[in-house]
């Protein structure tokens, strides 16, 4: 309910407030709650997360651009739905960047996800616009930051807060 009620709180917030500067005070927020992790890392566990939190940073940095823009330009209900196509999408973008292929199952329970998404939002309404193509765009790499997050920390000592703050 969080979840899915925070796009229609997003949406209005963005009808006061530009994309950018919205962005900026989430992110800043976050930087300051996280800087007390930062500041007891080691050297190595720093070094560790930027290496790692660098690219996976990047790569979230882009999704909440395309999902900040795709919640302003689209309804909220609409949003919901599609940025939960990333359960959807995670298994195949592991089989592709990863080369692990989704048993049988994962099919099966993607479905299932897709299913409850689209009776919890009231699925997709049908008419396309650029604020559905960005989230579609965001559920698409949110898909890839999993797969990213685990390639790239799999060899890491970085812990996880400081990770997160990177």
């Amino acid at each position: 309910i969080v979840w899915g009620t925070s796009y229609g709180v997003a949406k209005g917030a963005l009808a006061f407030y530009p994309v950018l500067g919205f962005l900026a005070v989430r992110f800043l927020l976050t930087a300051v709650l996280l800087a007390p992790a930062c500041l007891r890392a080691t050297r190595a566990q720093w070094r560790d997360a930027l290496r790692a939190g660098l690219p996976l940073g990047a790569l979230l940095m882009a999704i909440f651009v395309c999902e900040t823009y795709g919640v302003a330009h689209t309804q909220a209900s609409s949003a919901a739905f599609l940025i939960s196509l990333c359960v959807v999408f995670t298994p195949f973008a592991e089989w592709g960047l990863l080369g692990q292929r989704p048993a049988r199952a994962m099919f099966v329970l993607a479905g299932i996800s897709l299913l409850g998404a689209a009776l919890l939002s009231g699925g997709f309404t049908g008419h396309w616009g650029w604020g559905d193509a960005l989230m579609l765009a965001a559920a698409a790499l949110r898909a890839v930051t999993v797969c990213q997050t685990s390639r790239l920390t799999r060899q890491r000592n970085a812990p996880v807060l400081a990770l997160t703050a990177v």
